[in-house]
C-alpha cells in the first residue's frame, strides 16, 4: 500500500491566506475614531486593533480576572495595563476585518499599556520580552484550559512555577529589584509563564549525566526542574487527556533527556525521541510555525534546516554545501538519526562514540525553545501523534474497548487505556500481547480489574519477555493512582463547566 502523502502544513485549521484578506480594507477606520492599540502584521497586510465602537469596557484588578472575563466573551479582545507592576486591568472587546486564524507567533505592533490579545475569543498572545516593547508576540498554550481548572488546581500549579522561579532567583530581576516570593505570588498566570520562557536559562538548569555502568551519557532538564502539566481539556480528546497520566512517570512539558543510548533526544510527557520520526515530526512544526525561533537556536549555530520529502520531513545539516547530510524523518531511520542526536555523526550509535559536550550543546537549545508556551503546544501535539497508532490498537473491535464519552467519560475505561497507552510509551512490544491477554475479558471494567491476571497470562508474548512485563506491571501499579487522580481532575473540570456555563 502506498504511504500518505505527507502533511506540508501541521495548520490545517489555519489558511495561508483568509479567503476574504485581500478584499477588505484592513486600514479602514471605524465610523467613529478611536485610539488605536496598534497594528496586527499578517501577510503583507495590516489589521488596526482599535476598540469596537460603544462596546462595554471591563475593569478589573487582576490580570487573571481580566483575561478569564475575555475568554468568556467568545470574541477579539484587547487588555491593557501592567503585566508586572498594575493593579488596574482594562477589557476591550475589537473588531477584525478577517479571521485571523491561531498562529502560534504574531507581528503586533502595539501600544506600551497593552499587555494581552485575544483573538477569536479563544487564542490568547502575550509580548514576548517582559520588560521591553516587542513587535513579536506569542501564543499562550492552554490559558483557556487553565482557568477551567478549580482553584485548588490552579493553585497548585501556579506554586510550582514560582517555586521554580523562586530558585533561579539570584540569577534574574524583575524591572531592576530581586525576585521575592510575595511579589511572585501576586503575579498573573500570564507573566509567571513569561518569567519562566523569558530567563529559561536560570529556571530550567542543564544537568550533565554520565553513568556509565547504565550506559547513560549527555545532558537533561531534569523531571525536578519540568514542573508544567500538560492540562486536559474539557470535552476531553484523547490520546490528549492521557498526557497527564503518562507525564508521572515520563516529565512534563519542559523535560529534556539528552543522555539515553540510541534515543538521541527525548521531550515532553511521553519522552518522544527519534524513534518514528517523531523528533523529526516536531522540528518541523517548529520550523513552520515559528521559522525565527528555529533560526536562532538551530539554524545559525547548528546549520540546521527542514525540507519535505515525500511522505516524511527532512532535517538537513549543511544544506547547499558539499557536506550537506539530510536525516529522514522515517521510523528506518531510527538508529541513523538517533546516532547524528547524540554523537554528530548519522548513524553512530554506540555508547563510546557519544559526544557529551555535543548532547549537552544540544540539551540547552533544545531547553530554550521547549521553555516558550507557545512551543509546549507543539510538544503536546507531536505526544498526541504519536500517541495516535496506539490508540487505534486499542479501538480494535475484537478488543472490546470503547472510545470515551467526551463530556461524561467512563472512569474505568479511562484508567484502562491511560494504562495501555503508558505501556505503548515505555514497552510498546508488550501491547499486543497485553491486548490479546485481555480479551478473555468483556468489558473495560473486568479488563482494569484484571490487568495484573492478563501480564501473568501465559502465550506468545514475543520480545515482551518475562522481565519486560516485571518492570511494566510495577510501572503500572505506580499509575493507577496517578490515572484515577488525573480523572478527578477532570471531573472538577467538568463540575466547574456545568457550574459556569462553560468558561
Amino acid at each position: 500500500m502506498d504511504k500518505p502523502q505527507f502533511d506540508f502544513s501541521f495548520e490545517p485549521d489555519e489558511p495561508d491566506t483568509p479567503d476574504n484578506l485581500i478584499e477588505q480594507d484592513l486600514n479602514a477606520a471605524p465610523a467613529r475614531l478611536v485610539q488605536p492599540f496598534g497594528a496586527i502584521r499578517l501577510e503583507q497586510h495590516a489589521i488596526t486593533v482599535q476598540p469596537a465602537p460603544a462596546a462595554p469596557v471591563h475593569m478589573t484588578t487582576s490580570a487573571d480576572d481580566a483575561l478569564r472575563y475575555a475568554l468568556s466573551r467568545r470574541e477579539n479582545c484587547v487588555i491593557t495595563g501592567h503585566l508586572f507592576a498594575g493593579n488596574t486591568f482594562s477589557v476591550f472587546p475589537w473588531r477584525s476585518p478577517v479571521v485571523i486564524g491561531q498562529p502560534l507567533v504574531l507581528e503586533f505592533e502595539a501600544v506600551r499599556e497593552v499587555c494581552l490579545l485575544v483573538t477569536g475569543g479563544e487564542t490568547v498572545y502575550m509580548p514576548s520580552h517582559p520588560y521591553e516593547p516587542a513587535a513579536r508576540w506569542v501564543q499562550l498554550s492552554r490559558a483557556r484550559e487553565y482557568y477551567a481548572l478549580g482553584e485548588e488546581d490552579r493553585d497548585d500549579q501556579r506554586q510550582q512555577w514560582i517555586a521554580r522561579l523562586l530558585s533561579a532567583a539570584p540569577h534574574l530581576s524583575s524591572l531592576g529589584a530581586p525576585l521575592t516570593e510575595s511579589w511572585l505570588a501576586s503575579l498573573s498566570m500570564p507573566a509567571l509563564r513569561l518569567l519562566m520562557a523569558y530567563h529559561a536559562a536560570s529556571v530550567f538548569s542543564v544537568w550533565r549525566v554520565d553513568q556509565p555502568d547504565r550506559q547513560f551519557r549527555g545532558a537533561a532538564v531534569g523531571s525536578h526542574d519540568a514542573v508544567t502539566l500538560p492540562l486536559p481539556r474539557y470535552p476531553i480528546a484523547e490520546p490528549d487527556c492521557y498526557l497527564p497520566v503518562i507525564a508521572g512517570r515520563e516529565g512534563r512539558i519542559e523535560a529534556v533527556n539528552a543522555y539515553d543510548l540510541e534515543a538521541g533526544i527525548s521531550l515532553g510527557p511521553i519522552q518522544f525521541n527519534a524513534h518514528g520520526g517523531a523528533l523529526l515530526h516536531f522540528l518541523w512544526m517548529l520550523w513552520k510555525r515559528d521559522p525565527d525561533l528555529f533560526a536562532q537556536e538551530f539554524t545559525r549555530p547548528l546549520g540546521w534546516t527542514m525540507r519535505a520529502d515525500s511522505t516524511h520531513p527532512d532535517l538537513v545539516l549543511a544544506e547547499g554545501l558539499p557536506g550537506e547530510v539530510a536525516l529522514h524523518g522515517r521510523d528506518e531511520d531510527t538508529q541513523r538519526n538517533a546516532g547524528y542526536f547524540q554523537s554528530g555523526v548519522p548513524g553512530q550509535t554506540g555508547f563510546a562514540d557519544i559526544d557529551p559536550a555535543f548532547r549537552e550543546s544540544l540539551t540547552v537549545r533544545f531547553r530554550n525553545v521547549v521553555a516558550w508556551p507557545h512551543v509546549q503546544e507543539l510538544i503536546l501535539n507531536t505526544c498526541a501523534w504519536w500517541l495516535a497508532p496506539g490508540l487505534d490498537a486499542l479501538h480494535d473491535a475484537r478488543y472490546g474497548i470503547p472510545r470515551l464519552n467526551p463530556l461524561e467519560p467512563d472512569r474505568d475505561t479511562f484508567v484502562l487505556k491511560a494504562l495501555l497507552l503508558s505501556a505503548h510509551v515505555r514497552y510498546a512490544a508488550c501491547l499486543w500481547p497485553f491486548l490479546e491477554a485481555l480479551r478473555r475479558w468483556d468489558t473495560p471494567q473486568a479488563k482494569r480489574r484484571n490487568w495484573h491476571a492478563a501480564l501473568d497470562a501465559a502465550g506468545p508474548w514475543g520480545n515482551c519477555t518475562p522481565s519486560r512485563r516485571g518492570r511494566l506491571r510495577a510501572r503500572l501499579d505506580q499509575q493507577v493512582a496517578e490515572a484515577e487522580a488525573t480523572f478527578d481532575l477532570i471531573e472538577r473540570i467538568a463540575a466547574q463547566a456545568s457550574g459556569e456555563g462553560r468558561l
